[in-house]
């Protein structure tokens, strides 16, 4: 029965080789898994607002007005132009 011998260069070539591989395969998990990569943004951004909320509660209490006032400008522009086009 003939050994198989392999040298400690060869082992290490070896391992080298399968740590880089590996490597690879994660950084293209991670940027290919988008769903994964969403929810963390998501969790990211979350994080921001309630910072600043913490940090700033004028300053978002100010943010959530001006949104509210736009949206109901833009909702009042809407109806406002239905009504016109079905006069």
């Amino acid at each position: 029965m003939s050994e198989n011998k392999t040298s400690p260069s060869d082992l290490a070539q070896a391992r080298a080789a399968h740590m880089d591989l590996q490597q690879t395969l994660n950084l293209l998990e991670q940027r290919l898994d988008i769903p994964k990569r969403i929810d963390q943004e998501i969790a990211h951004r979350k994080q921001q607002v309630i910072d600043f909320r913490r940090k700033n509660p004028l300053g978002f209490t100010a943010l959530i007005g001006a949104a509210a006032v736009t949206t109901a400008v833009a909702i009042c522009f809407g109806i406002k132009a239905i009504i016109e086009k079905l006069n």
